[in-house]
């Protein structure tokens, strides 16, 4: 940028993530942007590693093009019109940039995106204009410190009038990019009441207290990235580190692997996210485990020691390592205050430097003694506090020193501190320092007494014991980190309540009976005590709201920081749960008003005169074909066709990349690509192309025929319909309930995104808008005719309130996911708990029928991730049974209860007569294919029997059977299918040099016996393996479709070229309507 215009206001560095383009929606009076402009943007969008751009307005596909190709940049483009959404796409599939660009409807002032998640802003339309973006809407989507390049005309006069309406709402800088054309750039502030987190336990002090007061309660996504199912472990691997400044986000994981059934983890990943969007800016490996207690990040730097004790200064904005040096000592703990750096060592050292790390300032060493690990340690703006023992004395000591030159200023027998009638034998810990108190704590971090805990506040001034408090801890245990130095006080965490006690005096001023104690170590806000499991302790009033949507990773927690709330991955089972790293806001959504959502959203009923469900109900059992995903509307992975026992290869095509699994119908074989936002058909004789259609959002899974059409969800919210012959669009349905995008996996989607398989039956489409019912307002649910997208019902599944129902009795307050609909021919079901009347929407009491069920969602791909021995895994599994529970803890964790009769596996296939599963668990070792006589459920005692407890693997009688296969680390089974007489399983085996090979195993269904082996040319997609028509359909890991069966005969090779024409055709055209 040039000019600087306005000496008045403060000027501050763009830290810019991510480029937003804008054009107005009506372009009457706007200005078009210019080549400075757009070489402005390319070049920031490059200097700060990329992000998000969106283009919207009546223009063509130019800039978004120019922006991603020459940047990282992501874009979006925005259009006044549907056609106009399906030009820029058609302009983009041609340059075979769909993964990079998205284009999509929107109206011109007002702009779908959550509060502060844009980076850059360009808006040529001048504000006041009809059609422009208002400047109010502008700063609202803009992050903190970003720019928006704005059309002022070549008038002074005007540009200050914009300059002074942009101030007015929180602008501080103001620059000209191009002042013959009148663009002006306007960088957003930092909101006071937001806050950063720049060590694992928010600062120096080790406080695990931010002054963040906008973070509060999540009720909506702002965004999601990375893996659902971390290969780190859930309660023993390593913790994650987390650090936010200048608005990215630093998080170290490990990452695990399995060396002769023993999780190891020999490697870590290094992330930088935009803090507001989470798009990733860069990434690192280093070796070794993550160490959370030694990454800082400050400003425009990260320091880091790895467990080769390498002490990196890392570049924040790029990545790039300024300086490293190999230590003496592993550091246990760093901390940062001021410019000075102090590394904390067991090795009875303590070590300050200065100048970014270059400079040793001091460097105190105890021989023959220890340290307290990393509990040992605390500082504040002047000095640093820390624990010793020395080997000849059974006494610890605690010293301060001068921060800056070491200077030693008290030390004190800590031991002495000690209360005559407190027993004596438990070590003290240093928990926090702040305001001139030291809190101290028999317990420690990450030990848990059972019985008492004591802490203790010493002055930092002389060392001396200002007051002692012991009370018994909570039900998990008390922990040090379970005591928060704020507002003038010390809160403390007990079994009864958490209570607030005066700083100098530690007489007791308030306490809140709200407490609940989970694997995380809490964290506070000047608002609330995060606590839990994504409970918030409200300390304004006495309530405790859980969000039970989230959860993070075991011993980091969630944290408060940006104004948003922080989760990572976690293997946790005790809910469905929306997984990845995610940030969250308790701000309600402002971007425009809308009648569907929340308390406003009225439950559609069909007409009286509506056919009954048993007048025109169609069988849900499976056929010859192949026409819903897994099969058919019970997702039965099941065939009535016969396959031969010779499996020729009769044709492969590469698809796309990450192709889903497909369906099978009307000469068609159908799949997604969600990298490309595309569905495809391909000849199911050939294998060749016919058609492409391009939506408006990634589709996650294969849409389903019926009648000569297919159907099928998208991530931008809507549902599409489309002739099965040439992918004509034949209607479209829009179920988000207003346009709100956001950030998920590095591409924008709708805030309420629609699965790909939809659940079609009874000429009815069945499909569910969202991703939890408690984030984002809920779920929205519709059946839709088949013939013309016209809604049948409509219904709506919400957080429960706790100020309006009585959630002890309320029978739908457990939480669901929006996962793939299944149904039994009577009900619709979804996930652990929906159960529906199809007919009018109702919705049922659980455990009627019997069905196949995923409590963690069907697509949740966690069989190839290390695993936590038996609950990590078996907990996750999918269901085939009723969904009676024994206990309202199962009710929470969506586990079958004691009266369950069923099959818990993963995958799983059943037909009439039998259900079979796989059962493998890469921690111990264990795989194998089960298979169960559904005459004989009865004679089961539950489904834990079954599964979950006899680890040795063995079944009963009546009709069923096990088949031992090799090691689960050599071999994975990702894919199941049946028919009447052969039972397929699709996966890979390792070879002897450790490579992956597909697999085919074709089973015996009523012994389990293996009869055929076949090599596969792929390894198989997750769930990957349909059968249809007396063939099978694979679709590998590398985007092919491969089939095998029958070689059809040879055919004239007219029809052939007319697909691959028509094919080719739309791939350019990319049909949306």
């Amino acid at each position: 940028m040039s000019t600087v215009i306005s000496p008045g206001i403060q000027e501050l560095p763009v830290t810019i993530a991510v480029a937003l383009l804008l054009f107005c929606a009506s372009m009457a009076g706007g200005a078009q942007i210019t080549d400075i402009v757009m070489q402005d943007a390319v070049r920031e969008a490059k200097e700060r590693g990329g992000g998000l751009c969106v283009i919207a307005g009546p223009a063509d596909a130019s800039p978004a093009l120019e922006l991603a190709l020459r940047s990282p940049a992501l874009v979006q483009c925005l259009q006044p019109t549907d056609a106009g959404a399906a030009a820029v796409r058609a302009a983009v599939h041609a340059r075979g940039a769909q993964k990079k660009i998205s284009a999509d409807r929107s109206a011109g002032d007002t702009l779908p995106y959550p509060d502060g998640t844009v980076n850059m802003l360009i808006a040529p339309g001048r504000p006041g204009l009809a059609g422009s973006v208002r400047p109010e809407e502008i700063v609202r989507v803009l992050a903190p410190r970003a720019v928006a390049y704005v059309a002022c005309g070549a008038a002074t006069a005007d540009f200050s009038g914009v300059k002074l309406a942009f101030a007015r709402l929180g602008v501080v800088e103001c620059t000209v990019v191009d002042a013959a054309a009148g663009w002006a750039a306007f960088v957003k502030g930092v909101p006071p009441d937001c806050d950063e987190w720049e060590h694992f336990e928010h600062d120096a002090g080790r406080t695990s207290v931010s002054e963040d007061l906008r973070a509060g309660v999540p009720s909506e996504t702002v965004w999601i990235a990375g893996e659902d199912w971390p290969s780190y472990l859930t309660f023993t691997g390593n913790r994650v580190g987390f650090a936010s400044a200048l608005g990215r986000n630093f998080y170290w994981v490990s990452d695990a692997s399995l060396q002769t059934n023993k999780v190891v983890h020999l490697t870590s990943r290094l992330m930088c996210r935009d803090a507001y969007n989470g798009l990733l800016l860069w990434q690192r490996e280093f070796a070794g485990p993550s160490r959370p207690t030694c990454m800082i990040a400050s400003s425009n730097t990260l320091y880091l020691e790895t467990s080769a004790r390498e002490l990196h200064v890392i570049d924040a904005a790029s990545g790039a390592t300024l300086r490293s040096a190999v230590e003496p000592i592993l550091a246990e703990v760093m901390l940062l205050s001021g410019d000075v750096l102090v590394a904390f060592s067991r090795q009875v050292r303590v070590r300050a430097l200065t100048n970014n790390a270059a400079n040793l300032a001091w460097d105190q060493t105890y021989p023959a003694g220890w340290i307290r690990t990393e509990d040992g340690i605390a500082a504040d703006a002047s000095n640093v506090v820390f624990l010793y023992k020395q080997e000849t004395s059974l006494l610890m000591h605690m010293t301060c020193r001068d921060l800056r030159s070491g200077q030693e200023r008290w030390t004190a027998n800590v031991d002495a501190l000690r209360p005559p009638d407190v027993a004596a034998g438990r070590e003290l810990s240093i928990v926090s320092c702040r305001d001139g108190i030291a809190m101290l704590s028999d317990a420690q971090r990450w030990w848990k007494p059972t019985t008492q805990c004591v802490n203790y506040a010493v002055s930092m001034a002389d060392g001396s014991l200002l007051w002692t408090y012991a009370y018994p801890p909570t039900d998990h245990g008390g922990r040090a980190t379970h005591v928060f130095q704020m507002g003038g006080g010390v809160w403390i965490k007990t079994a009864a309540a958490w209570v607030a006690l005066d700083a100098t005096t530690g007489i007791e001023t308030r306490r809140i009976s709200s407490v609940l104690t989970a694997c995380y170590p809490d964290h506070a806000t000047p608002r609330f005590i995060l606590s839990g499991k994504m409970h918030f302790v409200d300390l304004a009033g006495s309530s405790m709201p859980w969000l039970m949507a989230c959860r993070s990773g075991c011993d980091s927690g969630f944290m408060p920081a940006n104004g948003l709330t922080y989760t990572f991955p976690t293997r946790c089972h005790c809910y469905p749960l929306v997984r990845g790293y995610l940030g969250m806001t308790s701000e309600p959504i402002t971007n425009g008003q809308f009648s569907r959502l929340a308390s406003s959203f009225k439950r559609i009923v069909p007409p009286a005169d509506s056919p009954t469900p048993a007048a025109q109900r169609q069988t849900m059992a499976a056929g010859p074909d192949w026409p819903m995903y897994r099969g058919d509307g019970q997702r039965s992975a099941s065939s009535t066709t016969t396959v031969p026992d010779a499996l020729p290869l009769v044709w492969r095509t590469a698809a796309g990349s990450n192709a889903t699994p497909v369906t099978i119908a009307g000469g068609r074989v159908f799949a997604a690509l969600p990298d490309t936002h595309e569905v495809i058909a391909l000849d199911e004789q050939t294998g060749t192309a016919c058609w492409s259609f391009a939506a408006g959002g990634p589709v996650d899974t294969p849409p389903a025929y019926s009648d000569g059409r297919v159907v099928f969800g998208a991530a931008d919210g809507r549902v599409y319909c489309l002739d099965a012959t040439d992918g004509s669009l034949a209607w479209q349905f829009n179920a988000a309930p207003m346009a709100r995008q956001i950030v998920v996996n590095g591409h924008l989607e709708s805030a309420w995104p629609v699965h790909g398989a939809v659940l079609v039956q009874d000429g009815l489409a069945y499909v569910a808008a969202g991703r939890h019912s408690y984030l984002d307002s809920g779920l929205f649910l519709y059946a839709l005719e088949m013939a013309t997208g016209a809604v049948r019902w409509a219904n709506y599944i919400k957080r429960p309130d706790p100020l309006t129902e009585d959630l002890s009795t309320n029978l739908f307050v457990w939480p669901e996911l929006n996962d793939i609909m299944s149904s039994d021919g009577v009900s619709i079901y979804m996930g652990a708990t929906v159960q529906l009347n199809p007919a009018t929407g109702q919705r049922l009491l659980r455990g009627t029928g019997t069905t196949l069920w995923a409590p963690q969602s069907f697509l949740a791909k966690n069989a190839d991730g290390v695993s936590r021995g038996d609950q990590d895994y078996w907990v996750s599994k999918w269901y085939f049974s009723d969904k009676k529970y024994r206990s309202s803890f199962d009710k929470v964790c969506g586990r079958i209860g004691a009266y369950s009769k069923g099959l818990r596996a993963n995958p799983i296939s059943f037909t009439a007569t039998h259900v079979f599963g796989v059962r493998q668990n890469m921690a111990q070792g264990l795989s194998e294919v089960v298979g169960l006589s559904r005459q004989n459920f009865a004679a089961l005692t539950n489904a834990y029997e079954m599964l979950a407890q006899d680890r040795q693997c063995v079944l009963a009688t009546n009709g069923h059977w096990n088949t031992q296969m090799p090691p689960a680390n050599n071999l994975s089974m990702n894919a199941m299918a049946a028919t009447s007489d052969k039972l397929f399983v699709a996966g890979w085996q390792r070879d002897v040099n450790g490579v992956r090979t597909g697999k085919l195993w074709v089973f015996d269904p009523a012994s389990g016996a293996i009869s055929h082996v076949h090599d596969l040319p792929a390894v198989p997609l997750w769930d990957g393996l349909a059968v249809a028509n007396s063939s099978l359909f694979i679709t590998g890991e590398d985007g092919t479709v491969t089939k095998l069966g029958i070689v059809p005969e040879p055919c004239s090779l007219t029809p052939v070229l007319a697909c691959a024409v028509a094919f080719a055709s739309r791939r350019t055209r990319a049909k949306t309507g």
